[in-house]
This record gives C-alpha cells, structure tokens and sequence, in this order.
C-alpha cells in the first residue's frame, strides 16, 4: 500500500528571528547569564535534514538544586491576537536519569513582562534515552502581546544529560505540519486528461 501526501503552504516563522532552525550557526541563539558557567552549548554532525544539530548539555555537577536554564531563541514579532500558531521540536535526551527536559514558550508584552504563567512544556519523559522524537504545542496568542521567543533546556540537576535539538518550527496553524525551513508552496496533485473519460468517470480517496 502507498498514499500521496498534499500537504497546504506554510512559513515557519523562526526565521525571521534571525536564527538558523539548521544549527549550522548558533547566530541568534543565546544562553541567559545563569547559562554561561551551567552549560556548553555545541554543534554536531548528527542532524535530521542536513546541517547541525544543537547540542545543549548540563556540566554544573550540580544534582541536588532544582535550577532550570536554557538557550534562547530571537523574539519574534508581529503575531497576531486571538490566532493559533503551532510550535514543533525535534529532539533527543541522553544521558538522563532524573529531572526534567522542556521548551519554554514564552509570550512577551512591550516591558518584556511574560503574559502566560503556564509556558514551560516537559518533553515526555518516556522519550529520553530512545533516539529522536518529535513534540508539538499550540497555543493562542494572549492580548497584550509583544513578543515571542523559546527555550529549549532543562532542569540543571542532570549531569551530563545532553539535549539535542533540531528544526524547531514556528507557524501559523492550529497543528503542526512537516518541517520546512522558510516557505513551503501549496501542494498541487495533477493528472493529465488523457487518462480520465470526460463523458463518465468516479474519483474515489482516503483523505486524512
């Protein structure tokens, strides 16, 4: 059995915050000041399509003080009110053996005052240490707004717990769809005439 994806445009919009969603640079990606002595932040050949991967590791030797840090993206602007958008991350934990791993999705207004109080999503535990999974969330974008950016990181009491991050994508949709990095057209499906009887003929699919 096969099947035909015809998949509608999208714009993933982690681009116009002048990060590069490939890791072959970690332009625009930054650590907070907690991060600097808490973490390495690294690139690695490992990726999903093509590129780098980040690669976002605890070396504090700290296992005891519940302490979150991460990396940020840019902000980005522009969204608007009241509308979904659907964020999506590849990623894969090793090394973990307690804790927590999750994205921060923050909403900013102008004062850079965060304006949702539930923005940190724990990435299912039950996916550590098995391989590359992918996660998705929506959210709607609360009044007030004036800014967006992620974090990718995790709980710092995990030792040598490594988070590798690839193609996050941002876009204007109530659901995720596949990964592109910019612009994807619409998907078009088009047979010639020739094969189909004008006079009669039945078109039958599975549409999901």
């Amino acid at each position: 059995n096969g099947g035909v994806l015809i998949e509608e445009a999208t714009t993933s919009l982690i681009a116009s915050t002048g990060v590069d969603a490939f890791f072959s640079s970690t332009t625009g990606w930054t650590s907070p000041s907690a991060a600097v002595a808490s973490v390495s932040i690294e690139q690695n050949n490992e990726s999903l399509y093509g590129g780098s991967v980040l690669c976002y590791t605890d070396v504090d030797g700290n296992v005891t003080t519940n302490t979150w840090d991460g990396i940020n993206s840019g902000t980005i602007y522009g969204l608007t009110p009241g509308v979904a958008y659907t964020m999506t991350i590849r990623y894969k934990v090793e090394g973990w053996t307690q804790g927590s791993v999750a994205v921060w999705s923050h909403w900013q207004d102008s004062t850079a005052t965060i304006l949702n109080s539930s923005s940190d999503y724990g990435l299912p535990s039950s996916t550590f240490n098995k391989g590359w999974s992918v996660y998705s969330v929506t959210q709607t974008v609360p009044a007030g707004y004036d800014g967006k950016f992620f974090r990718p990181g995790m709980d710092l009491t995990n030792l040598g717990c490594k988070l590798y991050v690839d193609a996050i994508q941002f876009e204007a949709k109530a659901f995720s769809t596949s990964f592109v990095n910019g612009t994807r057209s619409r998907s078009k499906l088009q047979y010639p005439v020739s094969i189909i009887n004008p006079t009669q003929y039945t078109i039958s699919c599975w549409v999901n």
